[in-house]
């Protein structure tokens, strides 16, 4: 990684957000390096990395190598970063996030246990980690409070620009614009190719994903801590915020 030359592309970004589709894509349209990381704070990546070692000694997490990279060569108006943040809906990518890695630390059982520990990986794990991802990892390590810029959710992303860093903040559920906006940011006369993959509902644990995600409820102060966030009012419309309350509220 330290033989790479150009200006770096950086997808920079909690987990669970369709990234690994807007790398690869991203990959595809230019010759210049492109990271993915989820985090970025020094002490945050050396407790993925023991975790990883303590839970599966034969994985190769290639995130944290970016970020362990990344840390020693961080975004100066001289040298700057093109950054592709990506948000999404608390819930549902607490149920991505609590399903992959599922197996691995013993959550997946019958549907009625594993909808029980969903419910209760959401509140007390999956909510919070997304809606202060941004004041966690992103702020601290890039200098950038993206509530402080504007965001359309009629439009689905935003661009903010700095002296080190241009950053496009992309929405999972608004993904059709992202080829349009990824090949502006991107310099390219042209949109950047975008295919789907990773996806929860397409694993082998797809049927079970499938119907946990129908059944599970939470309770109101979990949808609260979801959608009365600042997260949440910053990147969705009232709107949808009602929509996503009545899906996990079971009142629909």
């Amino acid at each position: 990684m330290d033989r790479l030359r150009g200006v770096p592309v950086v997808v920079f970004c909690m987990s669970k957000t369709a990234s690994s589709a807007v790398v690869r894509a991203v990959r595809g349209a230019v010759s210049q390096p492109v990271f993915k990381i989820h985090m970025l704070v020094p002490e945050h990546v050396a407790k993925v990395e023991a975790h990883y070692r303590s839970t599966d000694r034969n994985a190769r997490p290639r995130h944290v190598f970016h970020a362990a990279h990344l840390m020693r060569h961080l975004p100066t108006p001289e040298h700057p970063w093109l950054v592709v943040t990506i948000v999404r809906e608390p819930v549902m990518r607490a149920a991505s996030d609590f399903f992959q890695s599922g197996r691995r630390l013993g959550r997946l059982g019958d549907d009625a246990s594993t909808t029980a520990r969903f419910e209760r990986f959401a509140a007390a794990d999956g909510i919070p980690r997304t809606v202060e991802w941004f004041d966690r990892e992103l702020a601290p390590s890039l200098g950038i409070d993206v509530y402080e810029h504007p965001f359309d959710p009629s439009l689905g992303y935003g661009v903010i620009d700095t002296p080190a860093v241009k950053m496009l903040v992309l929405r999972q559920e608004s993904l059709d614009a992202a080829p349009a906006a990824l090949g502006r940011l991107l310099g390219l006369a042209h949109d950047v190719t975008l295919d789907r993959e990773n996806v929860g509902a397409g694993k082998e644990y797809s049927e079970l994903y499938e119907r946990v995600v129908r059944e599970a409820r939470l309770p109101k102060a979990a949808l609260d801590a979801a959608y009365a966030s600042r997260f949440a009012h910053h990147f969705y419309s009232a709107e949808e915020l009602a929509a996503f309350r009545r899906r996990w509220g079971g009142t629909d």
